[in-house]
């Protein structure tokens, strides 16, 4: 479990409970155990404890308060729900088992209360309701995501490769949380270039979109960590898929209430019938090399988005990548200069060959900025992944939940 509270809207919503006696923080612990949680999320005290943390600290996504011991329970918890509010869920434990009490509570921002003697089913339903919420309302309320489309301007360029290491940089470097979106139905490399396996349901969001829910759509995330969650399917090559881009944007707009990234690797036979999901795009990113089929590909592409653009609406910008060097240089035609000149404009980003880096990384099923971090195509990606996501590198801060409200000597 995460011990940073960077992200207030993580997926991952973090868990921390404050009780007075030993019998609740056997529950709680146990509880914490079974989610893979550590012991120190489960600590000693009551309502005036978590108070004082939370004038120095951001509240986890759950928080659990024992509110025994106290004449007025709502006058001692209402400055916590308070300090809490669109920030954090609050649930209320104690040995009060009063209907009014109950309602007080809820009336003044507490989402649950629950009566002594615990146990971990009750709880762990308790948690999860409070979770779903947290998860709902910080998605109601956030900045959609930022959505990029990568295409390669032909086969074999290498886009899969870049979209899956720029994802893995948003998500460990930037610590954002990212979705790496794997259009490819039947040969997409994004599960595998990260040694997981292949997820289910993708094709049926896409095939049945008003279908489309958060619960749905979670079931179908494959995770990588708690920063990066592949959405992906590897499907029988006999079983027919046909792309709508109304299904995509239906799926779409759930994605971005949940993500602060979302890099959507599409192949290029898609572009054709994705004029309407292009349009929802931040960027559209088009990888090739220094041939003349990627210029006259590109500007092909070039086109498509300029048409997209409605009177008071510019379409999204077209972000220009090629592999130069010596990558495949029996296949490299043209220098870069004829290459900026065939499609009228500057290259954005230079990739330089790495082909050893990969070859391991890929042998691994890591990214290549896991296996080698300061390999000269992380280095170049490391910018466009800034770029891309609006986000620069930051100092991760140490939890000042964990290692305080021991028990008592």
């Amino acid at each position: 479990m995460s011990s940073s509270h960077e992200d207030k809207t993580s997926l991952h919503s973090e868990f921390m409970a404050f009780v007075t006696d030993d019998e609740s923080a056997k529950v709680l612990q146990d509880y914490a155990r079974s989610q893979s949680m550590p012991e120190s999320t489960v600590q000693y005290g009551g309502p005036d404890l978590v108070v004082q943390l939370l004038s120095n600290a951001t509240p986890p996504g759950v928080l659990v308060v024992d509110i025994d011991g106290h004449e007025d329970p709502v006058e001692h918890i209402l400055p916590i729900a308070s300090m809490c509010a669109n920030i954090a869920r609050v649930i209320a434990i104690g040995s009060i088992n009063d209907v009014r009490l109950y309602h007080d509570l809820l009336a003044n921002g507490i989402v649950d209360y629950l009566v002594k003697p615990l146990s971990v089913k009750l709880l762990a339903a308790t948690v999860d309701k409070a979770q779903r919420a947290a998860i709902t309302g910080a998605a109601a309320e956030r900045r959609p995501g930022r959505f990029t489309i990568i295409c390669g301007a032909r086969g074999g360029v290498g886009a899969s490769t870049v979209a899956v290491n720029v994802a893995w940089l948003c998500a460990h470097e930037l610590k954002i949380n990212t979705l790496l979106w794997d259009l490819d139905l039947h040969y997409g490399i994004s599960a595998l270039a990260l040694d997981l396996e292949p997820g289910r349901g993708l094709r049926e969001l896409l095939e049945t979109p008003t279908r489309v829910d958060g619960l749905m759509v979670a079931s179908s995330l494959i995770s990588e960590s708690d920063k990066l969650s592949v959405l992906g399917s590897e499907e029988a090559l006999e079983a027919s898929f046909i792309f709508d881009s109304m299904a995509g944007s239906a799926l779409l707009r759930e994605l971005r209430g949940h993500f602060d990234m979302i890099l959507l690797d599409m192949p290029r036979w898609l572009l054709p019938g994705a004029r309407s999901f292009l349009a929802e795009a931040d960027s559209v990113m088009m990888v090739g090399d220094f041939s003349l089929i990627s210029i006259r590909d590109i500007n092909r592409v070039k086109d498509v988005l300029k048409g997209l653009g409605n009177e008071g609406t510019a379409p999204p910008p077209c972000i220009l990548a090629a592999y130069g060097g010596n990558r495949d240089a029996g296949r490299q035609q043209i220098d870069q200069a004829t290459f900026e000149r065939g499609v009228q404009g500057k290259l954005d980003y230079l990739l330089p060959d790495d082909g050893k880096g990969l070859r391991e990384a890929a042998n691994l099923g890591k990214a290549l900025g896991e296996v080698m971090p300061n390999s000269p195509l992380v280095t170049a990606l490391r910018p466009l992944a800034q770029r891309l996501s609006g986000v620069t590198p930051k100092t991760a801060t140490k939890n000042a939940w964990f290692g305080i409200g021991k028990k008592p000597a």
